[in-house]
């Protein structure tokens, strides 16, 4: 979903952008993946998992999943001083029947992390 995305186009002279992506990973396999990539102390870290996770468990599961993971990368990070932030899901045209659950996951990620502040 974001493979294509041009990073380096958003590199800036004070600001180095990285962006890793691990096709068909879960959640669950972003626990893993992720403390590689904290090692360099990034100031913000942008979450943009969930969708291969809803073929096999609700939206909830999967929103606290998410959720979840934020939590334990601030933890990695030793501080909540650096940004995690949560992307939102994105529609699929390639299984449109996950579309509903996509939705709902998004609506649960979001009354999660606004009642979590």
């Amino acid at each position: 979903m974001i493979k294509g995305l041009q990073y380096w186009k958003m590199c800036r002279e004070d600001t180095k952008v990285n962006l890793n992506y691990f096709p068909g990973a879960t959640t669950e396999d972003m626990e893993s993946y992720v403390i590689p990539p904290l090692r360099r102390n990034p100031d913000e870290v942008i979450i943009h998992v969930s969708t291969n996770d809803l073929r096999d468990k609700t939206p909830r599961q999967v929103a606290e999943s998410v959720v979840n993971l934020s939590d334990k990368i601030n933890i990695l990070q030793n501080s909540t001083a650096n940004k995690v932030s949560i992307s939102r899901a994105i529609h699929r045209n390639d299984d449109p029947a996950l579309n509903s659950k996509i939705s709902e996951c998004n609506k649960i990620i979001s009354f999660i992390s606004l009642n979590n502040i």
